[in-house]
């Protein structure tokens, strides 16, 4: 008995409705595209969620990481 490997389809093998999903499929429920550039959206969209997500790594490297301090009370003032 001889196995077959299937090759990955690419995108040039999907139908043309899945290939037109993957960037602007013009939903727009608020109508903001006839304001704003859709591109300009689109980047906006990207940045904010890079931050949002250097945000989030950064909440979880609070918790897991601590610097060494030493307790002000030890400190002696004079």
């Amino acid at each position: 008995m001889r196995h077959v490997v299937q090759k990955n389809r690419s995108v040039t093998d999907l139908p043309s409705c899945i290939a037109f999903a993957t960037g602007y499929v013009g939903f727009d429920p608020l109508g903001l595209a006839t304001l704003v550039d859709p591109k300009f959206l689109q980047e906006a969209e990207i940045k904010h969620g890079r931050t949002a997500m250097l945000a989030a790594a950064g909440a979880i490297a609070q918790d897991l990481f601590h610097f060494p301090v030493t307790r002000l009370s030890t400190i002696a003032f004079v």
